[in-house]
């Protein structure tokens, strides 16, 4: 009687070669998969509509109070801006994915909601909180050395040189109210809010 012998070699080719089969049949399926969700989420209905309106309500809104706050805070443009970029890079640290569970968000919507709706609401809210929470207004008053007068402002020098970086605390706009009663003094008034923003109470000459 003859028996037939199978090699090893063939035996492992075989089993290489079914072990492809099942790979390639399940890459298949998964791919098939992935493109019936990629095909559901575009046919579901845009929601973006009422996100796109509140974002640029909350814009305006935001600008209006951040340009206030920054008005009467004792922040310069720089730093004005590095708050700005610190906010924006906050809003990033919120995934697109935690909004595409309820909205059909694409990666364009994500970064402009971020760039005029989140960190703009995150500027505002920082200001906001700073001004609710102030503590008590508190005075600092120094000898008036020189007045610089301008078309529309003057600039005063005080004595060490105080605030010589921050022109704008020393400046006094025509338009602009505060106490005048003599040249010699300087005082202003500060109230420091919770999270390191200053907040400029008011000014005086005596």
């Amino acid at each position: 009687m003859n028996k037939t012998h199978h090699r090893p070699g063939r035996k492992r080719s075989e089993e290489r070669r079914a072990a492809r089969k099942k790979a390639a049949a399940e890459g298949v399926t998964h791919y098939h998969e992935r493109l019936k969700l990629e095909k559901i989420h575009r046919e579901a209905p845009d929601n973006m509509h009422k996100v796109h309106v509140t974002m640029v309500l909350v814009y305006f809104a935001s600008c209006i109070l951040v340009l206030n706050a920054f008005l009467i805070a004792d922040l310069n443009t720089f730093e004005f801006i590095q708050l700005i970029c610190l906010m924006l890079a906050i809003s990033f640290f919120i995934p697109v994915k935690f909004y595409r569970r309820k909205f059909t968000m694409s990666m364009y919507e994500y970064i402009i909601l971020n760039i005029i709706g989140i960190s703009p609401f995150f500027l505002a809210m920082f200001f906001g909180s700073n001004w609710m929470f102030k503590g008590e207004t508190y005075e600092e008053s120094y000898s008036i050395e020189e007045m610089v007068r301008e078309e529309k402002s003057v600039i005063l020098i005080l004595e060490d040189n105080t605030y010589q970086d921050r022109q704008f605390l020393r400046t006094l706009y025509h338009n602009e109210e505060f106490e005048n009663e003599g040249t010699d003094n300087y005082s202003i008034y500060f109230a420091d809010g919770p999270f390191g923003v200053r907040f400029i109470e008011g000014k005086k000459l005596h």
